[in-house]
């Protein structure tokens, strides 16, 4: 009777220890609860489960899928991997992150970003869908060890209103999806305007502002 209950006690124990196996596999691959931090200057809100909009507190952990509107504030977004998102006055806009990778959505208003190597973001407004990676940046190094140059975080601001949308890079290149025309990448120091309702794009514009050029 002894030794049966030995071998039923080892498959009993053999189970578990499978069993617990699983459960810390499933947590290591598990999506993280947060992907970083807002921070709220001002009058900020942020739209809750029932799409109710709520005033945010001063600091609040960046979610799966965050809606934030700035009435009078800002709000600084600083992502896991180190990028930063900055939401000006009066601006909407909803976020979708996973590791690594951010959705932006700007409904109206400005948003500025800093954007580290080791992430993406795409801005989605009403006339362009615009890509910011290291991949557009187009840098393949073949050098390895210490002489390897440091990769350099891509810049720049995107602005949305009636009339239409602002890409400006600072520092990097950006893609830009103009709906209903063909893709453009701009520059360190360069802009484009996009209309989607009027089929129109300014491209190429030193930060200066001199030499537009209208694109029909």
């Amino acid at each position: 009777m002894r030794k049966y209950s030995l071998i039923y006690g080892y498959y009993v124990g053999f189970f578990v220890f499978l069993a617990l196996g699983g459960l810390c596999q499933s947590l290591a691959f598990a999506e993280p609860l947060a992907f970083g931090e807002i921070k709220a200057s001002g009058d900020v809100q942020i739209r809750t489960s029932t799409a109710k909009w709520n005033k945010l507190q001063e600091v609040y952990p960046l979610l799966k899928s965050t809606g934030l509107k700035t009435v009078e504030g800002i709000a600084a977004i600083t992502t896991r991997e180190g990028s930063r998102f900055d939401l000006s006055i009066n601006t909407e806009a909803a976020i979708e992150a996973s590791d690594g990778s951010y959705v932006l959505t700007l409904t109206q208003g400005t948003v500025s970003f800093s954007i580290a190597p080791s992430t993406s973001l795409t801005v989605i407004t009403k006339d362009a869908d615009i890509s910011v990676s290291r991949q557009i940046g187009g840098y393949f190094s073949l050098v390895a060890g210490p002489g390897v140059p440091s990769l350099a975080t891509i810049q720049g601001m995107v602005v949305s209103n009636s009339e239409g949308t602002l890409i400006r890079s600072m520092t990097g290149r950006i893609q830009v999806n103009v709906k209903g025309l063909q893709a453009r990448v701009i520059n360190t120091g360069e802009s484009l305007f996009a209309s989607a309702g009027s089929g129109k794009t300014a491209g190429m514009i030193p930060l200066s502002g001199e030499g537009t050029n209208t694109i029909l």
